[in-house]
């Protein structure tokens, strides 16, 4: 008798009854409704776009809490109390839906995070993958970073230090996609480009239907071409892959400056901007008419003739109102989440270059030549567009608003500067220099000292040591093992 089992004609046992509607081969009601939604959804163009995230950064009290709450809910400042948000130091969650277009009842999901606090704080917050542009966020992310210009010796190095830390989180998540063999990070860097190129082309296209003139510095006509990509002045180094949005708080604030360096800061923080691939705006504090003729009216009582020029400058356009930039520049920040570089922005405007008014410009739409180097009595440097021409221009703005920043008193100096300057470590992020930030407490531990709790830390400190030693000791065995 052989034990081998038997088996039955007709060749393999027939296939178990399926236990779902969804189960492969089987064709129903909700199988029906499954691939019609994905028709749908591909005829629209929406087909696996995830949820966007923006990440709100700028440095403490530069108006991060009052210019989202304008973006999300609208109105002078976003909830109609009037009362100034209180500054704090930690993540704020927000959220902000857009109804799709068609007949669909489904809706886009924007998850807003505002980062506020000290430097040590934003730091840490940046040097995490899981939370600042990863994987999962990097398709859809988009940077909105603040510049306090009533503060306009710290609005160069603040934007210099946020443009990097987006610049080394969006590295430190692509180097890590391309060790997986992903194209993402290609992908992202060309549609990078390729908005560029399309806002320059339609940006030179308006100025010569328009017969716009471009001065530079020395009063000539410029008619050469505004893509500085196809000319090779900026290069797949100068764009990150991502959106990123400068809005300039407290510009009528910032009219109470002398003209010269209201000139010479716009143009650094343009450098910046076009050599980042970012967008600039310059926003008032708010959209109140009684804010701007406060300022107005100071400015006129002063008797500086270039003051005057400045908002007479200012007040002759309409088209230049604060609340039609802000609205812009809210309709800019609205396509760059829910619409995303994959599509050029409908409501794109001319440029505004001009120092005396409020500056804009999308991406795309300023060149190096229109920006210029600075002169040589404001910082002694020029050139070529090199990184030279990057530290004249911070130079320069160093020296303009050195005088300012000096008759200042010695503890209002201090406090413009504390953020900016920080007493924590610069180097880059990491686990180390979170541990070391979180050791500086803001109070003294020797005289404030609790035994039970300081015993608790120091062994839970100790296993925690001896844990990290472990799990190495765990990784190299597996390493040599795998050699």
């Amino acid at each position: 008798m052989s034990s081998r089992p038997e088996t039955r004609p007709g060749g393999a046992s027939p296939a178990p009854p399926p236990t779902t509607p969804f189960a492969p081969g089987q064709e129903n009601i909700w199988t029906d409704v499954l691939a019609r939604n994905k028709a749908d959804a591909k005829a629209r163009g929406d087909v696996g776009r995830p949820d966007a995230a923006l990440f709100v950064l700028g440095a403490t009290g530069s108006g991060k809490t009052t210019l989202l709450r304008r973006i999300l809910y609208g109105g002078v400042d976003g909830r109609g109390d009037g009362a100034p948000p209180k500054p704090g130091e930690g993540m704020e969650y927000h959220y902000a839906r857009r109804a799709r277009g068609g007949e669909s009842d489904r809706k886009d999901v924007a998850h807003v995070w505002e980062i506020s606090g000290t430097k040590a704080f934003a730091e840490a917050i940046c040097s995490k993958e899981s939370v600042f542009f990863g994987a999962r966020q990097v398709t859809t992310a988009t940077a909105l970073i603040c510049i306090d210009l009533s503060k306009p010796s710290e609005a160069v190095p603040t934007l210099e230090y946020f443009l990097t830390r987006v610049r080394l989180a969006v590295d430190r998540t692509f180097d890590k996609l391309r060790k997986r063999g992903s194209r993402l990070p290609e992908q992202l860097v060309n549609r990078h480009k390729k908005q560029f190129k399309a806002a320059a082309a339609i940006t030179k296209s308006s100025a010569r239907e328009a017969s716009a003139n471009y001065l530079s510095d020395d009063g000539t006509h410029d008619s050469t071409s505004l893509d500085d990509l196809s000319a090779g002045i900026l290069t797949s180094e100068h764009f990150s892959g991502v959106q990123i949005v400068v809005a300039c708080t407290k510009a009528d604030l910032h009219r109470r400056e002398d003209a010269e360096p209201r000139r010479v800061l716009s143009r650094a923080l343009r450098r910046l901007a076009h050599f980042n691939g970012a967008s600039l705006f310059y926003i008032d504090c708010s959209g109140s008419s009684s804010s701007s003729s406060s300022v107005s009216s100071h400015t006129r009582s002063s008797s500086s003739v270039g003051r005057r020029d400045d908002v007479r400058g200012a007040d002759s356009l309409n088209d230049e109102s604060p609340s039609r930039q802000f609205a812009f520049l809210r309709s800019f920040v609205n396509h760059c989440v829910f619409v995303g570089a994959d599509k050029p922005f409908p409501k794109i405007s001319p440029p505004c270059f001009d120092h005396l008014q409020n500056v804009r410009v999308v991406l795309g739409q300023d060149g190096a030549n229109l920006i210029g180097a600075p002169r040589a009595g404001d910082s002694g440097k020029g050139g070529g567009y090199d990184t030279d021409v990057a530290s004249a221009w911070r130079t320069a703005c160093a020296k303009v608003f050195s005088v300012s920043s000096a008759a200042a008193p010695l503890g209002e100096k201090n406090k413009e500067r504390a953020w900016v300057d920080g007493d924590d470590d610069d180097d880059g992020g990491g686990g180390d220099s979170e541990l070391r930030n979180v050791a500086k407490l803001p109070f003294d531990a020797q005289r404030y000292a609790e035994p039970e709790v300081d015993l608790t830390r120091a062994r839970k400190t100790e296993e925690l040591e001896a844990f990290k030693k472990q799990q190495q000791m765990l990784l190299r065995q597996g390493q040599a093992a795998v050699r």
